[in-house]
């Protein structure tokens, strides 16, 4: 079957074509084989024979030899080799086609062995053996061989073989027609050889013929679709698989008529009813009159791609999604920066909707660095990671805006790689920080609005620190010295009693607030040692007696003997309880009975009970007791006096020692229990345990000592006092006058306020010492640590807190000048 000149050529028309054209071959050799046998037994007596000179008529009567003539005459125009053998296999005839076949002469061969015609190949010992047989005029052989011919010359030949009889039914030898084949076994091996090819591929590839059945099915095609080849040749193609097609048939068919060739994709199903997605190639193969033959389909699964191809899509799709609803910015470049996708935020941000694949690196015309400097787009953050390959962690940028507004952003570019690790572009949120800049500045002018308010306030209580404990110093040194008349009548040593517990009472007051501004600046700092509760509250209880007398209060104590030591500030530990004490007993009635109790519990820590028998707590206000600035109502404030920033303190006091304070209460008219709890830590027996100093003498050794006080009232008052106390005394009232007495005289103390007139006891210290060498004690209505720390700094030995106690003073005199002395 020939091709036309545009066609590809068909390996299975050809194969098709062999076949029938062997069929057609064997079929004439067997009506050959058929009719010498006729021939040789005189059942014919005429042949009609079609050769190359047209068409003959031979009439079979007359002698043998006319018979035989007439024989050779019709063999002669066979095209196939005949070729006649006696018993002995000697040749005794040869046609025409026999010499032409195998390039010898009749007349050469008439006589001659078989064998030394051509030499015989054959495919098995079996096929030889049959062959040889029928040779030996045992019967009949058909069956192919190769032939080597003298020349050495192989051809592929197909043989019959027939038995000779004589007039007498005798056998008289062997008939063999030989054919050859060898074009068609070349065109057979090489057919045989692209099938082989084409069932390597893994596609699908079948032949339909023009009705569209199928006569070849590829191992692909098994593998895609699970029918066999016996299964599929001849069936129907697209009832077989059911096929589902893009468009209609007809439409196909028309452009397979039209182009000689289709592309496109199809659904079919399995043998075991899935269903697969390919990609569909059509050949339309014609015939030499240019009609349709059969049409050459090769299918490629495309169905895991496409499965794939949908499940980006819609992870595509989900990526938009996501992007879109977020509400930072965020935008993506591809490695060349081009901007690929974009969400309304950064549109946003931008002010302007850039062109996608043509706007580079970033959307905005310009940026900026944070410190206002410009920034080229090829510097941007996102052009780094493109370039870099790595992700760009960068401090904040500007974006400027077409409206030329600009907004703090803080960029986060993080390249995009895929399933090869190879980088397929970026991807950068952008974060805008515009509202947080402006928030942070509004905080730091709120925060240093508030630490100016902190330090106005800090400034404040210094001052009414200072300004009220001043003017106290008189009267308490006055109190003093009236007590220690002798003469005086019990009455008034009464009132005195009774003035000065009121302005220590207004002292306490002073350092309530300055404490209560420590611990709320963070200035507060504790100095912890070893100290015993159960000595804690003995010295708290003793401190407390006078106050109990006067309200005719009892104290029951109770102490662990096991509570021991604990790790506290032991001043500050005594702040707490006698805050506590001295509440109970301003809350409880006349003849009450106050219990404190100490214990060491087993869970680590030890406590304080203080129980009394009061007024009670009601249960709205217990959570608040605690609070500064609360004592449970106006009517509470009026009647017991206060500021309510005691128990406020000793919450603020105990956090600090890692341990808590509580309140407990049934309810108003039921008393009111506090409980002080502090972690237990396990003391050598070795530790110091602070006791109540005894009372130091009002005695001081002879010393020439310089006073400085601006406050008349206190400087009179102080120096009568020192004086009986031994010293001599020498005042000043301000910073030059004293400077000029310490340049002409020699003192052996200075003690000097702070707050003076022209200047600061700072200025005269530092004087004092660069002149003489002289220790000082500073006095001062200031009592902050950085009050104390400034007088360290500028030589003073001691800074004492106004309203100034005498016994006090002439300690620290004691003690300055013993160290002074060494």
């Amino acid at each position: 079957m020939s091709q036309s000149s545009s066609q590809a050529p068909n390996p299975h028309t050809e194969v098709e074509e062999l076949r029938a054209a062997n069929a057609e071959l064997r079929a004439r050799l067997e009506e050959a084989e058929e009719t010498l046998r006729a021939i040789h037994n005189g059942e014919v007596d005429a042949l009609v024979v079609q050769g190359e000179s047209g068409t003959q008529i031979f009439t079979l009567q007359g002698t043998e030899t006319e018979a035989n003539q007439f024989r050779g005459d019709i063999l002669s125009q066979i095209s196939d080799s005949v070729v006649a053998l006696d018993q002995d296999q000697h040749v005794t005839y040869l046609n025409a086609a026999a010499e032409k076949q195998y390039g010898i002469t009749a007349s050469a061969a008439l006589g001659r062995n078989l064998h030394d015609l051509w030499t015989t190949q054959w495919a098995s010992p079996e096929v030889e053996a049959a062959a040889a047989a029928a040779l030996q005029n045992e019967g009949c052989w058909r069956g192919e061989s190769i032939h080597i011919k003298r020349n050495g010359e192989k051809i592929h030949v197909e043989s019959a073989v027939i038995r000779l009889n004589g007039a007498d039914d005798r056998v008289i030898g062997s008939l063999a027609t030989i054919r050859d084949i060898t074009e068609r076994r070349h065109t057979e091996d090489r057919l045989a050889e692209q099938s082989r090819l084409l069932d390597l591929s893994a596609d699908a590839i079948f032949v339909c013929d023009a009705s569209n059945r199928i006569t070849y099915w590829s191992q692909g095609a098994e593998a895609s679709y699970g029918f066999t080849r016996e299964e599929a040749l001849g069936r129907l193609k697209h009832e077989l698989l059911r096929t589902k097609f893009p468009q209609p048939l007809a439409q196909i068919l028309e452009q397979l008529q039209q182009d000689g060739r289709w592309t496109g994709e199809l659904k079919h199903m399995r043998k075991d009813g899935s269903v697969i997605i390919d990609s569909a190639r059509w050949v339309l193969d014609r015939d030499p009159q240019g009609r349709s033959a059969s049409i050459l389909e090769t299918n490629t699964d495309v169905t895991e791609r496409r499965r794939a191809e949908a499940a980006l899509s819609a992870s595509e799709e989900k990526f938009r999604s996501l992007i879109q609803s977020l509400p930072a910015a965020v935008y993506t470049c591809d490695c060349e920066g081009r901007i690929q996708l974009y969400n309304a935020a950064a549109a946003e941000l931008w002010g302007r909707e850039p062109e996608i694949g043509k706007d580079l690196w970033c959307g905005s015309w310009r940026i900026y660095n944070a410190d206002g400097s410009p920034m080229e787009l090829i510097h941007s953050p996102m052009a780094r990671t493109l370039h870099s390959g790595r992700a760009v962690q960068e401090d904040e940028i500007v974006v400027e805006r077409p409206d030329k507004t600009r907004r703090h952003v803080l960029p986060c570019p993080n390249p995009i790689f895929d399933a090869d690790g190879i980088m397929t572009g970026a991807v950068n949120m952008l974060l805008d920080i515009t509202e947080l800049k402006r928030t942070e500045s509004l905080l730091r002018d709120a925060k240093d609005a508030a630490e100016l308010a902190n330090q106005s306030k800090d400034r404040f209580l210094a001052v009414l620190s200072h300004e009220l404990r001043t003017p106290l110093t008189p009267v308490l040194l006055t109190l003093a010295a009236l007590e220690q008349e002798a003469t005086l009548l019990p009455e008034a040593r009464d009132d005195l009693r009774t003035m000065k517990r009121n302005i220590e009472l207004e002292i306490r007051l002073i350092d309530d607030l300055l404490d209560l501004s420590r611990i709320t600046s963070g200035k507060l700092t504790l100095d912890i040692e070893a100290v015993d509760l159960n000595e804690i509250v003995r010295q708290v209880s003793s401190i407390c007696s006078p106050q109990l007398s006067e309200q005719l209060v009892f104290l029951e104590v109770e102490l662990d003997g096991e509570a021991g030591m604990v790790a506290a500030d032991s001043a500050r530990l005594q702040q707490v309880l006698w805050n506590v004490l001295k509440n109970a007993i301003k809350f409880t009635p006349e003849s009450g009975v106050i219990q404190v109790s100490t214990l060491r519990r087993n869970d680590g820590f030890c406590e304080v009970r203080v129980q009394d028998p009061g007024i009670g707590i009601p249960a709205e206000r217990l959570p608040h007791v605690f609070n500064a600035f609360e004592q449970g109502g106006t009517k509470i404030t009026r009647q017991f006096g206060g500021l309510g920033l005691g128990l406020a303190i000793c919450k603020a006091l105990m956090e600090l020692h890692h341990g808590s304070i509580r309140a407990e209460s049934a309810g108003v008219g039921q008393g009111a229990t506090f409980i002080i709890e502090l972690p237990s830590k396990t003391m050598t027996t070795t530790a110091k345990i602070r006791l109540m100093s005894p009372q130091p003498s009002i005695t001081l050794p002879p010393l020439k000592l310089l006073l400085v006080e601006d406050h008349a009232d206190t400087a009179r008052i102080l120096s009568r006092q020192l004086v009986r106390a031994g010293v001599t005394v020498t005042q000043a009232s301000d910073v030059s006058s004293a400077i000029k007495l310490l340049e002409q005289e020699s003192f052996d103390l200075l003690v000097s306020d702070l707050g003076l007139p022209d200047g600061s006891g700072y200025d005269i210290m530092r004087r004092a010492s660069a002149l003489r060498g002289i220790p000082g004690i500073a006095m001062s209505g200031y009592g902050m640590e950085e009050d104390m720390r400034r007088s360290r700094e500028a030589g003073f030995s001691e800074h004492l807190v106004k309203p100034i106690d005498l016994r006090e003073l002439i300690t620290a005199i004691r003690s300055v000048s013993e160290v002074h002395a060494k």
